[in-house]
């Protein structure tokens, strides 16, 4: 979703000093606009020397779905997984247009203040129902506007960046183990998007866009594909 929709036409036939400030003008847009479609924000990464994931629980974050995702990525990236002490989610980030939804972009700034010097990626894992906001390649809110200005989701993750956020209310399932495939997939999902991974064209591969069902994920298979994991190498 490209979140910034501003843009300008600016006369190139101008004294030395507006050119310096047009020529600024349009770098900056240029900055703004260059998000993508399905992740727009992006946060400065340094190159870490390993990785290093800390799950970060918050409000009605399930103890044992925290404790499963660090077993299950623990063994799927190889790495260390961490737990962090629960926080409560800002009340300030609360939308309730559409009942009780919280500002998933307002959580990426959040997590990523979990962040450490030895912690590369931070995971925000929570039992509330998360939004962001749907829009076109031109930063235009997709329409209906009434229908996607505060759009569910399963999760969301800076592209690149060092956080992400998981949410569990639209992932609950009577079958655990459906339920468990739904949360392990979305949680490699929002950390492949973390490693710089767009969305994947590739049929059932993990980065797979969610394509508003859920049942794409029940399809999916738990694990990126061979482009993509040429592209992580």
């Amino acid at each position: 979703m490209g979140y910034f929709s501003s843009f300008c036409v600016i006369n190139t036939i101008a004294k030395p000093n507006q050119m310096r400030f047009s020529i600024l003008f349009i770098s900056c847009l240029l900055i703004l606009a260059g998000c993508t479609n399905s992740h727009p924000v992006k946060q400065e990464v340094s190159k870490p020397k390993a990785l290093h994931i800390a799950l970060l629980p918050l409000s009605k974050a399930d103890t044992n779905t925290i404790n499963f995702l660090q077993q299950e990525l623990h063994s799927y990236f190889k790495c260390q997984v961490d737990i962090l002490p629960p926080q409560p989610i800002p009340p300030v980030y609360l939308n309730k247009e559409k009942g009780e939804r919280y500002s998933a972009d307002s959580l990426l700034h959040f997590i990523s203040r979990y962040k450490t010097d030895s912690i590369t990626n931070v995971l925000g894992i929570t039992g509330k129902d998360i939004f962001t906001t749907m829009r076109e390649q031109d930063g235009t809110v997709k329409q209906p506007a009434h229908k996607y200005v505060v759009w569910g989701i399963f999760g969301y993750g800076a592209q690149p960046g060092v956080s992400c956020v998981l949410s569990t209310y639209r992932l609950r399932h009577a079958d655990t183990a459906i339920y468990l495939h739904r949360i392990k997939s979305v949680a490699i999902h929002e950390l492949g998007h973390n490693m710089g991974l767009p969305h994947c064209n590739t049929l059932h591969c993990i980065m797979e866009a969610g394509k508003e069902k859920v049942s794409t994920i029940d399809e999916g298979a738990a694990d990126f594909c061979n482009d993509c994991k040429k592209k992580l190498e």
